[in-house]
């Protein structure tokens, strides 16, 4: 029941008409950009949520291809010296995991990501 709320609300949104020139654009600015020019992208969207996406077929592409997604994590350190907020009850912080890469500066990790990431042009496929 949850997930119908939220996708008639996603939907709904998808099929607002815009209210001026500038929401119009601002709709086209990124098939512009990206140089697509998928126009009817917005349309197909909503054509493929109203007749092809359940629950069942939601929780499927999230088990195959969400859950099993390379991730990135990144950690932000406090820069203003203040106590930090207590946890709730009964929480506790988790320790990091033995895989869990890090780096302590911009160098290191600018090179690690250069040596390890795939780059691929816009609009390519594999």
């Amino acid at each position: 029941e949850e997930f119908q709320v939220c996708r008639t609300g996603f939907l709904s949104e998808l099929k607002v008409k815009p209210k001026n020139l500038g929401e119009e654009l601002g709709r086209y600015s990124k098939v512009f950009a990206d140089r697509s020019f998928d126009f009817g992208r917005r349309q197909q969207s909503i054509d493929f949520i109203d007749s092809t996406v359940t629950l069942d077929s939601f929780r499927t592409y999230v088990r195959e291809h969400v859950q099993t997604a390379p991730r990135l994590c990144t950690q932000v350190n406090k820069t203003m010296a203040k106590e930090d907020k207590p946890l709730p009850d009964g929480a506790t912080v988790p320790e990091d995991p033995a895989e869990l890469r890090k780096w302590n500066t911009h160098t290191e990790t600018v090179k690690e990501f250069k040596s390890s990431a795939e780059w691929r042009a816009i609009n390519s496929t594999p």
